[in-house]
């Protein structure tokens, strides 16, 4: 999801019913929330790090105030996954 007026929108909440089964899951063991827990760290840096520069790449490119497709499934997204990005000029003004 991507958001553009954060303080507008809400995150959609998803959910699918199993009609096939009672409804619960077992608990995940605390093993095992603890090995997920200790690759949040290097997950969290790369992350943080990953887009830092990438509207000045943009720009750089010369995608101002012109869109470039972005395909995601090739870093992990759904395959056909993508969007068109690009840098505007600024200041921004508001029609």
């Amino acid at each position: 999801m991507v958001s553009s007026a954060w303080d507008k929108e809400e995150d959609p909440a998803i959910s699918i019913e199993r009609l096939d089964r009672p409804v619960g899951r077992s608990r995940t063991p605390a093993a095992e929330l603890e090995r997920r827990l200790r690759t949040l760290p290097v997950a969290t840096a790369f992350m943080a790090t990953m887009f830092v520069d990438h509207v000045e790449q943009l720009r750089r490119e010369g995608y101002v105030n012109r869109l470039k497709m972005f395909d995601v499934s090739q870093i992990g997204g759904l395959a056909g996954q993508f969007y068109y990005e690009g840098a505007m000029t600024w200041p921004m003004t508001r029609r």
